[in-house]
């Protein structure tokens, strides 16, 4: 490896050792790495996490509720967990995110929980048309 490869290499290995935490780098840590090979580490231990966070993300979904949160706070809550598993291959279907959008809103949106939930064709509110219920 050429001086020039090193100096890159050795620069790339320290910024992915300094953005890491200390138990991620000592669970990756291999003696005299390349950055390929350090960067192939990462790689593998987040792909053996991957059911797991699966796991964790879809029972926080299935868990979720409105609590204090505005109807807005909610869905976006609700989007942001069912990107995360779209991000690792564990895509929601769209029906199941309005149903659990709608199973924990409160009495003050009964109405419209009822109508939604007995339409046809079943529809997808957009981030609009929960926001004009806020």
């Amino acid at each position: 490896m050429s001086l020039h490869n090193q100096n890159k290499d050795s620069i790339v290995k320290q910024w992915l050792y300094g953005t890491l935490t200390q138990p991620l780098i000592q669970s990756i840590l291999i003696p005299d790495a390349t950055d390929v090979q350090l960067w192939k580490a990462i790689e593998d231990l987040f792909r053996d996490n991957k059911e797991a966070n699966a796991i964790e993300l879809e029972n926080q979904l299935r868990n979720i509720v409105i609590g204090d949160s505005t109807v807005m706070e909610y869905y976006t809550r609700i989007k942001t967990i069912s990107d995360l598993l779209a991000n690792i291959g564990s895509k929601v279907p769209e029906r199941t995110l309005v149903t659990y959008a709608l199973n924990d809103l409160s009495s003050k949106f009964d109405h419209i929980a009822t109508t939604i939930r007995h339409k046809t064709p079943f529809p997808y509110p957009s981030r609009d048309a929960v926001h004009a219920y806020n």
